[in-house]
């Protein structure tokens, strides 16, 4: 396989990677604020803003498409779920 097809493909994965962790911290910061009852820290709201304004038009699809239940957000599990297979149905190929 040519070399610029490889890294082009290790490029993709990487920055599903990194809008994977991103869901994942975001999602960790929005339950700490759940969980806090309470306004957050403005810090923890700059950040959150932050992040949702770096993976904001990837996150968005999402959150349109999958419904709440009970006043629960579950449109970051399936981004990261849908986002992660697709990173795994990409071959892996090593130097």
């Amino acid at each position: 396989m040519p070399v610029e097809i490889v890294k082009a493909l290790q490029a993709i994965r990487m920055f599903l990677d990194v809008i994977i962790f991103v869901l994942t911290l975001r999602s960790v910061f929005i339950g700490v604020v759940f969980l806090s009852r309470g306004e957050p820290h403005p810090i923890l709201a700059g950040i959150i803003s932050g992040l949702d304004r770096v993976i904001g038009p990837i996150y968005r699809p999402f959150r349109q498409v999958t419904p709440s239940i009970e006043h629960l957000d579950i449109s970051p599990l399936v981004a990261i779920v849908i986002l992660g297979l697709f990173r795994s149905a990409l071959p892996e190929y090593v130097g």
